[in-house]
């Protein structure tokens, strides 16, 4: 695909990408099958559709902010208060907690359902942020996330979409459809592909402050913007901010895998990263770090860092592993690394075996050869070297088949020898990238 490399940890902390992919149309409900929405407590319930499914995972949220996930019977959707009354009961540390944090913590004997209804005091952001997303021949994609932009609910952004090495003029005409004369909305159109090339034209576009990237597929929250900026408002020292990126729907056994191995589509507790940790492997179990379909960086210290590697991602050789590249430098270079729920995208993954094999694939050769482009510096190479026995471990257990009912089995069990297949070969595959000269090399 063509979008992102994801610093993803499918399962805990290790990855590289060329990120997911959005599937094709889902077909009927089959029985196993999940359909993910979500309830904002704050606001009147509302009734919403089945889409012919029995369970539901149900996105719980309190004034925009994430609190946990609860799966429930279907035809709960239409008794929306009684959807609401389960979901504060089997969440209700995590709201009274909310709740507290904004100053609104009741007494132990007030009704929660008429506490979380109070108005929110969280005052809102607003710095400028300019939205990157770097695409190629998916004007359809296109199409369905400038949709969702635009309903964004933030005071001050920009948005470029950057098409490299296109086929036809496709996008550029859903992008006019799309967006007609909002002049918040920019089109640039490269020769050669790359995400990270793409990535690197939007950034030198970007008019900051912040500058956020999306991948094509994924459809942003109304409010993402100001989850994105109220988490680099907690400290000067973050230059990078990661967010949740939920997953839409579960069919097959290829979503449940999937979704059984990411923890970027499931962990709602925000957390900084520093420079320096007690964690023997950090900062190369970076997967822990989000995912590079959702990511953001001032503006200033991107720029400083040089931006994406042109050698890794989607578009090269190495296939992946560019999101990942650039956490790690972000913090070796002294900045802090936040991730945060607040900052919610969605999105649906690959549905197909042969395209889960692929993005699997992709993970293993983006992991080795974004940390082959930094063992070829003798400074890293020996810190590298006495953290490789633990770092060995670490990938065999979170590859493991996941003891989950749907995602055991011979299927399960090929992905992880693709994945592994990929990590073995990724040296080699960046080293072609480099030899193939596809673009300037940023140094570890």
């Amino acid at each position: 695909m063509q979008g992102s490399g994801t610093g993803r940890d499918h399962a805990a902390d290790v990855a590289a990408s060329d990120g997911p992919s959005a599937g094709p149309p889902a077909a009927a409900p089959a029985p196993g099958d999940l359909m993910c929405t979500e309830v904002e407590l704050s606001a009147p319930p509302v009734a919403q559709d089945t889409d012919g499914v029995s369970r539901v995972r149900v996105l719980a949220r309190l004034h925009h902010i994430p609190l946990g996930f609860v799966e429930v019977d279907a035809d709960l959707l239409a008794r929306p208060e009684e959807l609401s009354t389960l979901v504060v009961a089997r969440l209700e540390a995590e709201v009274r907690q909310h709740l507290s944090e904004d100053g609104l913590a009741p007494a132990e004997q007030t009704d929660l359902l008429t506490a979380v209804r109070q108005p929110c005091p969280r005052p809102d952001a607003d710095e400028h942020v300019s939205v990157v997303i770097g695409t190629r021949n998916r004007a359809e994609h296109v199409r369905g996330c400038l949709e969702q932009l635009l309903r964004l609910d933030y005071p001050s952004f920009d948005v470029i979409v950057v098409e490299n090495g296109s086929h036809n003029n496709d996008t550029e005409v859903a992008f006019a459809e799309t967006v007609g004369t909002d002049s918040r909305f920019r089109y640039l159109n490269l020769d050669r592909a790359g995400v990270s090339r793409a990535r690197n034209a939007g950034m030198w576009a970007a008019r900051g402050p912040l500058v956020a990237f999306i991948d094509d597929d994924v459809r942003v929250d109304t409010f993402w913007l100001q989850g994105v900026a109220r988490a680099f408002r907690r400290s000067p020292d973050i230059v990078c901010v990661t967010g949740l990126i939920a997953t839409r729907s579960i069919a097959g056994p290829e979503q449940l895998y999937f979704d059984s191995r990411v923890s970027w589509a499931s962990n709602l507790q925000p957390r900084v990263f520093h420079p320096t940790s007690d964690d023997p492997l950090h900062p190369w179990a970076a997967g822990r770090f989000g995912a590079g379909a959702n990511m953001a960086f001032r503006l200033e210290a991107v720029r400083r860092l040089g931006g994406f590697d042109e050698n890794l991602g989607p578009g090269t050789k190495a296939k992946g592993g560019e999101d990942i590249d650039l956490f790690v430098r972000a913090l070796r270079a002294g900045g802090d690394l936040a991730y945060d729920p607040a900052a919610l995208a969605w999105h649906i993954h690959r549905s197909d075996a042969a395209g889960l094999e692929q993005q699997m694939f992709g993970y293993g050769v983006g992991l080795t050869a974004y940390l082959t482009k930094h063992a070829v510096h003798p400074s890293v190479a020996l810190e590298m070297l006495v953290k490789t026995p633990r770092a060995v471990r670490h990938v065999l257990r979170v590859t493991r088949t996941p003891a989950r009912d749907g995602v055991q089995g011979p299927a399960a069990r090929r992905y992880r020898r693709i994945e592994l297949t990929g990590m073995v070969l990724g040296p080699l595959y960046y080293l072609r990238s480099r030899l193939a000269g596809r673009g300037s090399s940023v140094k570890a």
